[in-house]
């Protein structure tokens, strides 16, 4: 497969990155070699296009990479929200965009367990709960994670009023 690759990607002007390559052995030991005949380093785990592989398929890890990423931009996005003076409205749309997208770029071919779509849902409410400005259900039994959803949304569609739109016009 390896030298089918390398004959007809040579046919485009292609040719294979030897040194980055690396073969991510799936329930055996066996090790592959490139059209040269040099065996292609084996690994348990690689990035590819920004994204973490494992011998497992185990989607696990490349979920914690990504909420650690979202964290990292939620974090930064503090002071912007702190220097601006942005509605609730505009910081949910403004994290739906940012994070949602960070968050969920190079998952769509992965299959998600329960527990990963748990954790990515996590991380969207404790973001919302943030730019709410609501706490957790341990301290406010009524900030459930439905009711946290709903008024995020209706936030996010609330219609500014005259009164808003005429203080922004004369900011």
């Amino acid at each position: 497969l390896i030298a089918m690759i390398e004959k007809f990607s040579a046919q485009y002007g292609l040719t294979l990155n030897r040194g980055k390559c690396v073969n991510l052995n799936m329930n055996t030991e066996d090790t592959q070699k490139n059209s040269n005949g040099d065996d292609i380093k084996n690994k348990k785990e690689a990035t590819y296009l920004g994204n973490e592989l494992n011998y497992k398929a185990d989607p696990h890890a490349e979920v914690s990479q990504k909420v650690q990423e979202a964290k990292r931009t939620l974090w930064k996005m503090n002071d912007y929200w702190k220097a601006a003076d942005a509605s609730k409205k505009w910081k949910i749309l403004i994290c739906e965009a940012v994070l949602k997208s960070k968050l969920l770029y190079g998952l769509e071919t992965t299959h998600l367990t329960k527990s990963c779509l748990k954790r990515l849902e996590a991380f969207q409410i404790r973001g919302l709960r943030k730019i709410l400005g609501r706490k957790h259900t341990y301290w406010d039994r009524e900030a459930t994670n439905k009711n946290i959803l709903k008024e995020a949304i209706e936030e996010a569609f609330r219609k500014e009023t005259e009164a808003n739109k005429q203080k922004k016009r004369h900011k």
